[in-house]
């Protein structure tokens, strides 16, 4: 059985090392940005009845992603088994370096809900097609209604094609999955044999876990789980005084989560979603010392939404993953 300790241990030195080095340098360049005076200031401006009410839309995503797992499990398990793992996972993602919550969530669907490996990484890999095509959906929205408002228009270009692209991409996940086992099998090599056998038990899954009727329901909850993320970012943007709108915060709300997708070994993304959300403030006119305050406490607030729904569980629903058992 695996268990933390062992997944700990076995994480590379140097992957810390460089995740941690790499956060204090971006985290840096937003504090030595931030007019501390400006701070206290937003502080004091804040609507806190605005930011209970963001948390309780972006603790809502929690309740999303574990309906949307159970829907993944083939012959279904406990919901409650969804929940804990859900938990254990979105709070790996916060805190371990360079998205190793990821590896931690295969474990997980291994230990927990009986998965083999090729179907815990398609859960994963899928979940993940399926949030880029739902922002990329929401972006090509938000452009049509509010055009003015984005600019320039090769990114509504980029949206649109990522859209096109995975639409198709989940829509024929079984036959391109396909397509690579039978170039696997054309190689005939023997190191290629598990790979051959790791693809082909994903392609079963694929087509019996993800058939039209699941794959309608898994899209549905994908938009209501970003429906709430973006919905309480968008709050939690204007429950700060001079901030932009409820429409700009949903856009800003999108990049946002865009930056999730750059590939630098940060611990939880801290220091990429400061400098980021930094940048994309500045490109509204907000100044910089007021812009880099901001996203350091939205950054608090995102960062304390994972503690939180982990404590829920934990409360409501007793029991730990075998992952973290300890050794």
């Amino acid at each position: 059985m695996i268990n933390s300790s062992k997944l700990f241990s076995s994480t590379k030195r140097s992957t810390w090392t460089i995740a941690f080095i790499t956060s204090l340098i971006l985290l840096s360049i937003v504090i030595f940005q931030t007019d501390w005076k400006t701070v206290v200031d937003i502080w004091e401006g804040i609507t806190w009845a605005l930011v209970f009410v963001a948390l309780i839309l972006l603790l809502m995503e929690g309740v999303c992603t574990s309906i949307r797992m159970y829907l993944y499990i083939p012959g279904k398990t406990e919901l409650s088994s969804c929940f804990r793992v859900v938990a254990w996972y979105v709070l790996m993602l916060v805190l371990l370096p360079a998205r190793l919550g990821e590896v931690v969530a295969v474990f997980l669907l291994k230990e927990n809900l009986n998965q083999k490996t090729s179907p815990a990484i398609m859960i994963i890999l899928v979940q993940r097609l399926f949030d880029i095509l739902v922002l990329s959906a929401l972006f090509v929205v938000i452009y049509f209604a509010y055009n003015q408002l984005i600019s320039p228009e090769y990114l509504f270009l980029l949206a649109l094609g990522i859209l096109l692209i995975l639409t198709t991409l989940i829509l024929k996940l079984d036959v391109v999955l396909g397509q690579i086992a039978f170039i696997l099998h054309t190689k005939r090599s023997s190191r290629l044999k598990s790979l051959l056998h790791g693809v082909l038990r994903a392609r079963t899954w694929s087509k019996h876990s993800l058939n039209g009727l699941t794959a309608i329901g898994v899209l549905f909850i994908t938009i209501a789980k970003w429906f709430f993320n973006l919905a309480g970012f968008s709050i939690l943007i204007i429950a700060i005084d001079n901030t932009p709108g409820f429409i700009d915060g949903l856009i800003i709300g999108i990049a946002y989560n865009f930056l999730a997708i750059i590939p630098l070994q940060t611990i939880g993304g801290i220091g990429i979603g400061e400098i980021g959300l930094t940048g994309i403030l500045l490109l509204y006119g907000i100044p910089v010392s007021i812009a880099a305050g901001v996203s350091i406490f939205v950054r608090l607030i995102m960062i304390l939404v994972p503690f939180l729904f982990w404590t829920f569980v934990q409360l409501l629903i007793p029991g730990r993953p075998k992952l973290l058992e300890a050794a």
